[in-house]
């Protein structure tokens, strides 16, 4: 997909000022993360925090009992707001002023108000920065479950889009240092997920250090691409010009090549911002999720007892089929006739004998092309329908075939008549 020009003059001052030897920070506060695993600091009732040696005690019973609220209430307290003490509750014993004090996890305690439900970040946040209506609307229309927690994985980063599962880990909004890091970080992963699910830059692909940062530039410039069409403000401290020099400078990528990475990167904001918010209807449900791998549906059935195909498999299949078309299209209009004209021919059948295997009648093909297609428009073009993008390829794919045809018959008709004219004396 071509660039627009604000596109490219972003790209251009990317490049302009990317240095590597400047260390791209993490957007988030990653210290911060590790001290609240295990709930943050102890909260008094009213929000303050418990004083040592009391908060040390806490902590410690909070670790020991995996509790993930920072707030303890004494039984008085409870009583006041209309809290129930769980049977069979175990409280923790403090010396607060000098007398022997018993407490209560708020997790620990029913029907008490919500406020007092929150965790450690929500109540006394790092990020003390709004967060954006527009941006969490639009990111709550996608199909992809966005996962927050401060929890260290046992491998990678905490924010990472996770293939398998096609969901998406984070930090907190709370816990990034502004409000532009958290919806570039988050977009970021988006942009990775839409990669995924179109195909147009799948994880498993990855095999290189190029490849990895071929992938990593794809998805910081379809973050600022489509973070600068919701006009997200602010200034993140993860800056992306920092991390596209990292990753270019890791990689090793040429200038050609970031722009071809960016090319890509439009493409995908474009879809995520287009077609992202209706794909999960236009498919006919959520159904990305890959099939599970359970022993019983490894274990080979009587053929009575072969269940009838599944119709919504064939219609992935078409719709599948449907998108590695336009691929193929569109990598076909951008080979040159002349430098292998065999090869060409060869793809320009193929092509032709795919388009005539559409079924346009099936919904999930029809929509499967339309938002292929979208990939490769400009976002400012007149959107096409599927029987249109169809018979224009046809034509024109036939139509170059058959000039190709032509003149491969005259070049070989000129080349025997001279060859016959150098035997004759």
């Amino acid at each position: 997909m071509a660039l627009t020009d604000r596109q490219r003059a972003t790209v251009a001052y990317v490049l302009a000022r990317a240095d590597p030897s400047r260390k791209w920070k993490l957007p988030w506060n990653d210290e911060l993360c590790d001290e609240m695993e295990d709930g943050g600091h102890p909260l008094k009732v009213t929000g303050e925090r418990w004083e040592e040696p009391e908060s040390c005690v806490l902590r410690h019973e909070a670790r020991h009992r995996n509790v993930q609220h920072p707030t303890w209430l004494t039984a008085t307290e409870i009583a006041e707001r209309h809290g129930t003490i769980a049977p069979g509750t175990t409280p923790v014993e403090v010396v607060f002023h000098g007398r022997p004090t018993l407490l209560y996890n708020v997790g620990q305690v029913a029907s008490l108000p919500s406020t007092l439900a929150r965790r450690y970040w929500e109540i006394h946040p790092f990020n003390a920065h709004h967060r954006h209506p527009d941006f969490e609307r639009f990111v709550s229309t996608l199909d992809v479950p966005v996962r927050h927690s401060v929890k260290k994985p046992k491998k990678g980063p905490r924010l990472a889009y996770l293939p398998p599962e096609r969901a998406i880990r984070s930090p907190p909004f709370e816990m990034f240092y502004t409000a532009a890091d958290y919806c570039l970080s988050l977009t970021h992963e988006l942009v990775h997920w839409a990669g995924d699910v179109t195909g147009r830059a799948k994880p498993e692909r990855i095999n290189s250090d190029s490849e990895k940062a071929r992938q990593e530039l794809i998805a910081e410039f379809g973050a600022v691409f489509a973070c600068d069409e919701m006009r997200v403000p602010g200034d993140p401290r993860g800056s992306p010009i920092e991390y596209i020099a990292h990753w270019r400078h890791r990689g090793r990528l040429g200038d050609t090549e970031v722009f071809n990475a960016a090319e890509t990167a439009a493409a995908l904001a474009a879809w995520l911002r287009r077609i992202a918010p209706g794909w999960r209807a236009s498919e006919g449900g959520p159904g990305w999720h890959g099939p599970k791998d359970e022993p019983s549906s490894r274990t080979t059935r009587p053929p009575e007892d072969t269940p009838p195909p599944d119709p919504r498999l064939a219609t992935l299949k078409a719709a599948s089929q449907a998108r590695q078309l336009v691929a193929g299209a569109e990598a076909l209009g951008k080979m040159d006739p002349g430098h292998d004209p065999d090869a060409w021919r060869l793809r320009a059948i193929r092509i032709l004998e795919s388009a005539r295997q559409i079924d346009l009648t099936i919904p999930a093909v029809e929509a499967a092309i339309e938002a292929a297609v979208a990939l490769e428009t400009p976002l400012d073009a007149t959107p096409v329908t599927a029987a249109i993008w169809l018979k224009g390829v046809q034509e024109r794919t036939m139509r170059i075939l058959a000039m190709r045809d032509l003149t491969r018959s005259a070049s070989q008709t000129a080349e025997t008549t001279t060859f016959t004219r150098s035997i004759r004396p």
